[in-house]
């Protein structure tokens, strides 16, 4: 057990059994060193909203055991979530809980509604043993809970009712959920809530006969407050409808460059020794000077992550242009410099609000950009801090780029 050897039942002399036939039934009490997992359920008619994602409920602002705000954002660089939204939790042991729903209201709000059609989403666990009903081989198996009308709810069974209508002594014994446990339900976002800052609530149910009871609003475990999780939606839109204008030449969408303002990035202009340079140009900078470089990097929302402008060039060559020793960011538009969102804090903008905007970059030395005769390509890249589908790399991006020819 656990790699070391540990006595489980302990029984001397005085235990000896006489006259065993054949075939005989022992009951063994085994003490604690027993490995049978312990049973971590919390006590109680009651829920704990756990949570969200990866991220649990204690690293989300305004949430039990986090501070107050900003309300909805994590913890660590304060980050909202978008897209479909992963709720994990787990029933007290003696949760009236066989079917459950969730309920939004906005932040602040008593009015609770039940979630729109089509944005309570189920889960799927797996677990090892043999398949249900018989006695097979052990396996992994995987078990879908989806939303499930029931007496005119649309509810979710909980894994407790399920374990308990489908072989229950099994479980724990030679049926073991192995993935997904504790999870409740994907909160479906997109299309179906606007970006602000919402309320989530779980609502149980009893079960007989086909019956559900009026259902209850569980309190939060160890205390005597209904459960609630807070948190703060951001999704994006792209295309038609975005902002972005479809078919501007200045600023032309594509694979590279999304039809999007979350976020929006441009190269606006670019100038060598004051005079401008048009992609696809062939400048002669043999005699040095300054170079000059006007974007935008720019979040309507205020979730802003980052900025970077690179130079690409020759086989797998780059220049990080705002690390060079003679370049100076001016800001021509936005509040902070930024580049990043911390470095935007550090420099006033007040969490977790930081919208970019437009910049002037100017390198004294422009052969600290372009050291070689070359073709090169501008590379403007920003992106959110979003969490979006419990992605944590801040897949909400955009990127612009920009290309000429230098000559030194």
């Amino acid at each position: 057990c656990g790699g070391t050897t540990k006595v489980i039942v302990d029984e001397g002399c005085g235990d000896t059994r006489f006259n065993v036939p054949t075939e005989s039934t022992v009951t063994l009490v085994a003490h604690d060193a027993c490995c049978i997992e312990p049973d971590n359920t919390p006590d109680g008619n009651c829920v704990v909203l756990s949570m969200v994602c990866s991220t649990v409920m204690n690293q989300i602002h305004g949430n039990p055991g986090a501070p107050a705000g900003p309300a909805g954002y994590t913890t660590f660089n304060h980050r909202p979530f978008g897209g479909n939204v992963l709720i994990s939790g787990q029933f007290g042991n003696l949760a009236q809980a066989d079917y459950y729903k969730f309920q939004s209201a906005p932040a602040g709000s008593p009015a609770f509604t039940d979630l729109p059609a089509g944005s309570m989403l189920g889960i799927s666990r797996q677990y090892w043993g043999p398949k249900l009903g018989t006695s097979d081989p052990a396996d992994v198996h995987a078990v879908s809970f989806l939303p499930t009308p029931v007496d005119g709810e649309l509810v979710i069974e909980s894994r407790e009712h399920f374990e308990a209508n489908n072989d229950p002594a099994s479980w724990g014994i030679t049926r073991f959920w192995i993935s997904g446990r504790d999870r409740l339900a994907v909160w479906s976002t997109e299309n179906f809530f606007a970006d602000d800052n919402y309320q989530l609530r779980l609502v149980a149910f009893n079960e007989t006969g086909g019956n559900l009871d009026n259902g209850t609003v569980l309190l939060l475990c160890d205390t005597q407050e209904e459960n609630r999780l807070v948190l703060t939606i951001d999704n994006r839109l792209e295309g038609a409808g975005s902002g972005h204008p479809l078919n501007d030449p200045n600023d032309p969408c594509s694979p590279i460059h999304l039809c999007t303002l979350e976020p929006h990035t441009d190269i606006l202009a670019v100038r060598i020794n004051g005079v401008p340079v048009d992609p696809c140009d062939v400048i002669d900078a043999s005699a040095g000077g300054t170079l000059e470089i006007d974007f935008e990097a720019h979040d309507p929302d205020g979730h802003l992550s980052y900025y970077q402008l690179t130079a690409h060039y020759g086989e797998n060559q780059v220049r990080y242009l705002l690390n060079l020793p003679s370049a100076t960011v001016t800001a021509l538009t936005a509040s902070q410099i930024g580049r990043t969102y911390n470095q935007a804090l550090a420099q006033g903008a007040v969490a977790p609000i930081w919208t970019g905007g437009r910049y002037r970059l100017t390198i004294t030395n422009l052969q600290q950009a372009f050291p070689h005769t070359c073709a090169y390509q501008l590379r403007l890249h920003a992106r959110k801090r979003t969490i979006v589908s419990c992605n944590y790399s801040e897949p909400h991006w955009n990127t612009s780029e920009y290309a000429f020819t230098v000559t030194v």
